[in-house]
């Protein structure tokens, strides 16, 4: 559901991981955009994420985000794929 969402309503210039199993969706922003700036677009629009630089000690990542899945059902996760797209898109203007 996630992954749909995300195909859906994503600009073409993001990309993100097909994960085969464990808990999370890596989404990569186009280089440059910071993913610390869309995080309050999406925390105002009802959804969350982390901020990939948290997880680089090497000053990388801080154009990916990383999205949680498997706590959530298939209509939560589409809804809030939906969401987080948007907020890309208004912070990002892509």
């Amino acid at each position: 559901a996630l992954l749909g969402a995300l195909a859906a309503h994503m600009p073409p210039e993001v990309t993100w991981t097909r994960p085969g199993g464990g808990f999370f969706v890596w989404v990569t922003l186009p280089r440059g955009m910071q993913a610390g700036a869309v995080l309050s677009a999406a925390e105002q629009a009802g959804v969350s994420f982390i901020p990939g630089a948290n997880f680089h000690l090497d000053g990388q990542g801080a154009n990916t985000l990383r999205l949680a899945f498997s706590l959530f059902a298939p209509n939560d996760l589409a809804e809030g794929g939906r969401r987080l797209a948007q907020a890309v898109v208004a912070v990002t203007k892509l």
